[in-house]
């Protein structure tokens, strides 16, 4: 891990609520990558099967197989679900500099 002068390392607190109507929300895919690396999906394109899962199944762990070790990822994991409604989750990830959060 970087230690150097100007390195900084932010520690996200993410809270969240399902405002939906009687929807639980399914397992949660978080990754903390660089910005230049594989995206989760691309707009006017198929997703991929792992990303399919999560959305038909609430299954993020396919994707975080996909995701964990690939290059510009820093960190890929799942939160738990379901989620119900009018109830929460909480998670927290560090962010270095030079990294962006993703969910899905």
């Amino acid at each position: 891990e970087n230690r150097s002068p100007g390195y900084n390392r932010y520690t996200y607190k993410v809270q969240l609520d399902n405002l939906s109507f009687r929807q639980p929300l399914g397992g949660i895919f978080v990754m903390v990558h660089r910005p230049e690396s594989e995206p989760l999906f691309e707009f006017n394109k198929k997703a991929s099967a792992e990303l399919a899962i999560l959305a038909e199944d609430g299954n993020p762990q396919p994707l975080v197989e996909l995701f964990k070790g690939a290059r510009g990822v820093k960190d890929a994991f799942s939160v738990a679900g379901p989620v119900l409604f009018g109830q929460s989750t909480n998670f927290t990830a560090e962010v270095p500099d030079g990294y962006v959060l993703s969910l899905a």
